[in-house]
């Protein structure tokens, strides 16, 4: 596979996350063209698979997180693979501010269209700690321990 094409590819494929607070969702016939029918997305909320499904995941982040902003800080490539550092920040409503620092692996099928999107990033830090009692809890547990 040529890999300028699959550099072109993964370029359409970040578009549909950075254009998330400008343009809002693409359709899933937009989704279409730059992922297979049976796309795996995961992450440390959803393990979906399907572009309706992932067309709904997209909607639901769009309604739930305002001031949307997804920037691409670096990416490697191994074969058919693209691992994306990024960073998200937006607003949302029980946290305020939000800022999500990540890692996306994404796997490219031989027709250069994402097979698998599997984002790594930790969300006991980056969002349950936000919360007003959970992150409390998270902070409490997190305290180093003592030696006596």
């Amino acid at each position: 596979m040529n890999r300028d094409w699959l550099e072109q590819r993964c370029n359409g494929w970040i578009a549909v996350f950075a254009g998330l607070g400008i343009d809002g969702v693409p359709s899933i016939e937009s989704l279409a063209e730059v992922a297979e029918t049976d796309v795996r997305f995961s992450d440390p909320f959803n393990d979906i698979r399907g572009l309706e499904a992932l067309h709904k995941l997209l909607e639901h982040t769009r309604s739930q997180v305002t001031s949307l902003q997804f920037e691409v800080q670096d990416r490697a490539w191994s074969g058919n693979t693209v691992y994306i550092k990024w960073r998200m920040t937006g607003h949302v409503r029980v946290i305020g501010e939000w800022v999500v620092d990540g890692v996306s692996e994404v796997v490219f099928s031989e027709d250069a269209k994402v097979m698998s999107h599997i984002d790594h990033w930790d969300a006991a830090a980056q969002f349950f700690g936000h919360l007003p009692l959970i992150g409390q809890l998270l902070r409490l547990l997190s305290l180093p321990a003592r030696i006596s």
